[in-house]
């Protein structure tokens, strides 16, 4: 006789089950997180990369690149070294890194100042810039905290937030 016996069957349509669970448990909680984290970590890169370039080339300028340096709008970040000093990315001002930032997972940013951008000056500080961002991925945040002296380092998250819709 050829085919499976009914103990059979129902051992694999349990496993079946149990990996079902374990999928929907993994895509639903523990993707997005990582998500954010390999984004944070991205970020992190950005602005580590920004000021290593302000400190050996002098100033560095990072702004919202759909904003043209008018407001941080959850739109790609970028950076550049901001030759005429107007504030405002020209096209002879060459981008020295770039950060994507999707509908999905934006990228605010919360300060205490008004700037419509950070500036990193040669000695690496964000004079009175301090403040932080705010990563959103499927109604969990992350935020990076920004000191004065221009470093960074990880606030809250990856966690539920209310502006994160």
């Amino acid at each position: 006789m050829r085919g499976y016996t009914l103990l059979e069957l129902l051992t694999a349509l349990s496993v079946a089950a149990i990996l079902a669970v374990l999928y929907s448990s993994i895509t639903s909680e523990f993707l997005p997180k990582q998500r954010l984290i390999a984004k944070r970590n991205e970020l992190v890169g950005f602005f580590q990369l920004a000021r290593a370039e302000a400190i050996t080339r002098g100033g560095v300028l990072i702004c919202s690149k759909t904003s043209r340096c008018n407001g941080f709008d959850g739109g790609d970040l970028v950076a550049f070294h901001d030759d005429n000093q107007n504030k405002v990315r020209d096209g002879n001002e060459v981008i020295l890194a770039s950060v994507a930032s999707t509908r999905k997972m934006p990228i605010f940013r919360n300060g205490w100042g008004k700037q419509d951008f950070l500036t990193y000056d040669s000695m690496g500080r964000l004079h009175y810039q301090n403040g932080h961002f705010l990563i959103c991925n499927s109604g969990l945040g992350l935020t990076l905290v920004m000191n004065w002296r221009g470093r960074v380092r990880q606030g809250t998250g990856p966690s539920l937030n209310d502006q994160c819709d």
